[in-house]
């Protein structure tokens, strides 16, 4: 829309496009001057849930009229669109600065007193921030420091200090700068914002955020159970009174932090006017940075099933690798009051960011992980609101893909994919090794198996006939591709056919439906569902065809089979304790080993992580439509949302677990779409007026 006006507002560029909105640097002739206008794009403008978060956002910064809150000029709608106008920096974040130059101590002085009078202001208004962060603290040419993104913010009772009805619930914000009641679910409340600008005063002094684990989950943990470690753990030269300052601001019970963030703040001010008297100040590190870590890559030769090492120790799979915790891998004590010059930083450096207003576009280096080892998880629950926030990166610009011919449709084109990019996300490369998706396209006996590339480029039918085709799934050397199909003339059973969709063979017989094929590690075996309702079973046949045998045997639902990466175990759904659930039997044998409660009114169509540690599936709502794709760790039990904000399911890791593929319905249509957990990016790859669901991943 750059060329464009907006009202009065001409559009210059894009500088940044989130999952709920996008943000353009724009020229208001009025007043001669450049604002951020936040536009919510038309066919999320439909969406009762976006809208309400947009306006909700838009209402709220505009009340909050002070001098370290980023101010909002306007608030209107556009052909259906609505947008708020913002103050244009271009300076960038808190998050940029630390990453590029660290903080001296004066000025983390001034942006700890800056940022902690905006929120005492807020929390005088009635409002808690939830997701105080250094990317979420602007910064002018002057280094003053600005609070934005109240996009998530809690409203509160300004009296009783409780959450105001319609104002949003749940467990929201990025876990390294979580509190310990809002890890539990508990509601937030001035003093988790308290809690958080300690743990940025902890990542400033340190250069690393107090908490590091391998996964979300993990983190959320320490921030409950563990105790806050020492400044002068991670730099000797930093002060007791700096850390006692820290402690309290940190405090597990919230009764017992800083009664204000100003309060916090003026300790602050003491200890670095105590340290500057006495002309103490941190010493560098010696020697050069290590060189930056280096994202894994996918063996070629592994298929979907090789076993790699995860970015993070992909989950429990929580939500997204965390980001936040990367920080630790920056260079230890920044801050440099008396001493020496900014240390440089230890990874890639992030691309050029623009900050403006609540949505910003930038780039952060991918993670890797900050500890050996995977950390004892011992959360007896958690609860079913729980959404581990995304990674600690600012909102990321969208990654273009090209338009790209569909083979079999003359002169169809797949037009470049929208976007849907989580706001607090920046996006990554898709795995430096692509990989290919198979994939039903159509539904009925327009139904047929489509293969693409994993960025939704070169899209090809392999069946084309006027029977059902369906639920392809790759052979673990990617040559064959096992699919349902209707196309023997009688009931729905198994095929297995090439990868360029040659060479068609029948694989199960019989009077009984056969569905959803998915081939063992080896190759030797397919497992599938047998039946139909409350009499479906889990079989195995050999690939080549003989005899089925049942693995399941009895009066309720078993479906949606999958074997583990090491073949030793098969995920699956099942009703034998009333409603769809997600269960684990031993391969070989058949023996139930686990039955996984489900907090949703169905959890279905389970996959294994290519670590064989977690399993992703699909929840349905209330009303039995597709809900949100969730991960379970097998080992501890506890499961977590991974991808909400819309009918998400039938998801799928690429092989490194980098990435989740799945698909998404939007105004009754299906496409497919992808995740990446490092960032929290998603992107739609499809756009078919046809559905277009159920992928599976393998390297090329």
């Amino acid at each position: 829309m750059s060329g464009e006006r907006i009202g009065e507002y001409e559009l210059v560029e894009t500088i940044g496009q989130g999952g709920m909105a996008t943000v353009y640097k724009a020229y208001q002739p009025s007043f001669d001057r450049y604002v951020a206008l936040k536009l919510l794009p038309r066919d999320l403008s439909e969406d009762p849930r976006a809208l309400k978060r947009f306006q909700q956002e838009a209402r709220m910064i505009a009340r909050l009229e002070h001098r370290s809150i980023l101010p909002v000029y306007a608030y209107g709608e556009h052909e259906g669109m609505p947008y708020i106008v913002m103050r244009l920096l271009e300076a960038g974040s808190l998050r940029r600065k630390l990453f590029y130059e660290g903080v001296e101590l004066p000025a983390a002085v001034r942006i700890v007193e800056q940022v902690a009078e905006a929120l005492d202001y807020a929390h005088a208004q009635g409002v808690v921030h939830r997701d105080l962060k250094p990317s979420n603290i602007l910064l002018d040419e002057q280094g003053n420091a600005y609070l934005t993104d109240f996009g998530i913010a809690q409203m509160m009772d300004a009296v009783a200090g409780t959450e105001v009805a319609g104002a949003g619930s749940g467990v929201v914000g990025t876990p390294s700068y979580m509190s310990p009641e809002q890890c539990q679910g508990k509601p937030a409340t001035p003093a988790s914002d308290i809690y958080a600008l300690g743990v940025i005063l902890f990542e400033m002094v340190t250069g690393r955020v107090p908490f590091e684990a391998e996964t979300p989950i993990a983190v959320m943990y320490m921030q409950v159970r563990e105790p806050v470690p020492s400044v002068q753990s991670v730099d000797p030269a930093l002060p007791a009174a700096l850390d006692r300052v820290i402690q309290r601001a940190m405090r597990k019970n919230p009764a017992e932090r800083y009664p204000t963030a100003s309060a916090l703040a003026a300790d602050f001010r003491r200890v670095v006017r105590e340290l500057a008297r006495h002309g103490a100040a941190p010493a560098a590190p010696p020697g050069a940075p290590p060189a930056p870590p280096r994202r894994p890559a996918e063996s070629e030769e592994s298929g979907k099933r090789r076993v790699l090492p995860l970015v993070g120790s992909v989950l429990l799979g929580l939500t997204v690798l965390l980001a936040a915790a990367a920080v630790g891998v920056f260079v230890v004590s920044r801050l440099r009051a008396v001493a020496g010059a900014p240390v440089p930083p230890t990874q890639f450096a992030p691309m050029d960011e623009v900050a403006v207003g609540s949505s910003f576009a930038t780039a952060t280096p991918p993670v890797a992980p900050t500890s050996p080892g995977e950390p004892a998880l011992m959360l007896t629950e958690l609860p079913a609101g729980v959404v581990a926030g995304p990674s600690e990166t600012p909102e990321p610009t969208v990654t273009d893909m090209p338009t790209a011919t569909v083979p079999g449709e003359p002169g169809a084109t797949n037009t470049p994919p929208i976007a849907t990019i989580d706001p607090e996300t920046t996006p990554l490369p898709l795995p430096s090794v692509p990989g290919r998706i198979v994939y039903t396209r159509g539904t009925g006996s327009g139904a047929e198996i489509m293969v693409m590339d994993d960025d939704g480029r070169n899209q090809i039918a392999l069946t084309d006939n006027t029977v059902y085709d369906g639920e392809p799934d790759w052979s673990p050397d990617g040559r064959l591709i096992a699919f349902e199909s209707e196309r023997g003339g009688g009931v729905q059973q198994i095929y297995v056919m090439n990868a360029n969709g040659s060479d068609v063979r029948q694989v199960t017989e019989g009077s009984v439906m056969a569905s959803h094929p998915d081939w063992s590690p080896d190759g030797q075996v397919i497992a599938y569902e047998l039946g139909t309702g409350r009499a479906t079973e889990i079989a195995v046949i050999p690939a080549e065809g003989g005899e089925p045998r049942l693995l399941t045997n009895n009066d309720f639902g078993d479906r949606a089979p999958q074997f583990s990466p090491d073949g030793t175990r098969i995920a699956y759904m099942t009703q034998g304790r009333g409603k769809w659930e997600i269960a684990v039997m031993s391969y070989p044998e058949g023996e139930v080993l686990q039955v996984y409660d489900c907090s949703a009114p169905a959890c279905r169509f389970p996959v294994w992580s290519p670590d064989g540690k977690s399993i992703i599936y699909n929840t349905l709502d209330g009303t039995g439509r597709v809900d949100e794709v969730w991960v379970l760790d097998t080992e501890s039990g506890l499961a977590a949302p991974l991808i909400g904000d819309g009918r998400n399911g039938r998801p799928v890791w690429s092989g490194s677990g980098l990435m989740v593929f799945f698909n998404r319905s939007v105004d009754n249509n299906t496409d497919l779409y992808v995740y990446d957990l490092s960032t929290g990016d998603v992107v739609r790859l499809t756009t078919s007026p046809d559905d277009e669901y159920g992928p599976d991943w393998i390297a090329r």
